[in-house]
C-alpha cells in the first residue's frame, strides 16, 4: 500500500504465501514454512531480533524478497531499522527521563517480544520449528554472540566514530551519553 511495485506487476505471489501461511493446519505448518521460506533467513531473522532486544521488527522493519530462481525455500527475510535495539527504549518527542536517552536502557525485553505475527506466532507454536530456532539461538550465542567477541567489536567501533559522534551538532545526547552507551 505505501510503496510502489518495483519489479513485476502484482502481488500475487505475496498472496499465495500469506494464504499458504495462513491457511496452512497445525500438522502441516512446518512443511509450508520449509516449502516457502528460506529457513535459515527467518531463523536469523528470529535470532538478530533475540540478542539485540529488538521487538519492533515483526510487523514492519523487514522485506520479504521472492528469489523466483529458487525451486524452493524462495522467500527470503531481510531485517532493517534496528536503530531501537540493544535495550534502547523511551519516547524521542518526551524530556528526560522518559526519552531515548533515559536511565531505563537495559536488556528488559523478553525473547520474541514485540507485535505478534502470523510467521513468528505460528513458527514458535509448532515443536519442530520451534527446536530450529532454539538450536540456532544457541549457535550464535555459544559462537557469535559471545561478550569476548563483542567487546572487541564495540571497543573498535567506538574508536572509529567517536571523534564525528563529538562534532555532530545532531547526536541525541553528549558525548559523555555515548561512552555511557
Amino acid at each position: 500500500l505505501y510503496y510502489d511495485i518495483n519489479i513485476g506487476t502484482d502481488y500475487n505471489d505475496l498472496k499465495v504465501l500469506i494464504q499458504a501461511i495462513n491457511d496452512a493446519p497445525p500438522s502441516q505448518f512446518a512443511a509450508t514454512a520449509i516449502q516457502y521460506f528460506d529457513t535459515s533467513s527467518v531463523l536469523n531473522w528470529f535470532c538478530g531480533n533475540t540478542v539485540t532486544m529488538m521487538g519492533d521488527s515483526y510487523n514492519k522493519n523487514y522485506a520479504l524478497y521472492h528469489d523466483t530462481t529458487r525451486a524452493s525455500q524462495q522467500w527470503v527475510v531481510i531485517p532493517w531499522d534496528y536503530d531501537l535495539s540493544w535495550g534502547r527504549s523511551g519516547d524521542l518527542t518526551k524530556p528526560y527521563p522518559s526519552s531515548l536517552l533515559n536511565d531505563g536502557f537495559a536488556y528488559t525485553y523478553p525473547p520474541l517480544s514485540g507485535p505478534s505475527s502470523v510467521l513468528k506466532d505460528r513458527w514458535m507454536a509448532t515443536p519442530q520449528l520451534k527446536e530450529m530456532f532454539r538450536l540456532r539461538l544457541k549457535l550464535v550465542l555459544d559462537s557469535l554472540f559471545t561478550e569476548a567477541r563483542y567487546h572487541t567489536k564495540i571497543d573498535s567501533l567506538k574508536t572509529l566514530i567517536e571523534n564525528e559522534v563529538d562534532r555532530d551538532n545532531y547526536k541525541w545526547g553528549t558525548i559523555q551519553d555515548f561512552y555511557e552507551h
